[in-house]
């Protein structure tokens, strides 16, 4: 039998206020995973998850994508490093060339 997971994902527009009252609520509701985007010009993803990673008691968290154009593979490992030890073994991390970066003047490499 395949296991299915509920997920739920919030942008990163909201208040920290905002942000704890819905992830509280996400984890009580028993969504199996709160991911939060990394758009540009929002707030940084890693940021909100460590606002919101003591609130959430059972869920997974982590962020929807992080694009190594705009968020150095290091800085992505070190702020994965911090969220796992505020979730312990209930993160995860989305990773993806990103969209509309040229937008924010970013021109990913071409390899």
């Amino acid at each position: 039998m395949t296991r299915r997971e509920l997920s739920i994902a919030f942008q990163t527009n909201k208040t920290p206020a905002e942000y704890v009252a819905l992830a509280t609520l996400a984890d009580e509701q028993g969504f199996d995973a709160i991911t939060v985007y990394n758009d540009a010009p929002f707030h940084p993803a890693y940021a909100v998850l460590l606002l919101i990673a003591p609130h959430v008691k059972r869920a997974r968290i982590g962020p929807a994508t992080v694009q190594p154009a705009r968020v150095a593979p290091i800085d992505i490992a070190a702020q994965a490093a911090l969220l796992e030890m505020l979730a312990p073994s209930r993160t995860y991390i989305g990773l993806s060339r990103g969209a509309w970066l040229e937008a924010h003047g970013i021109q990913p490499e071409q390899k």
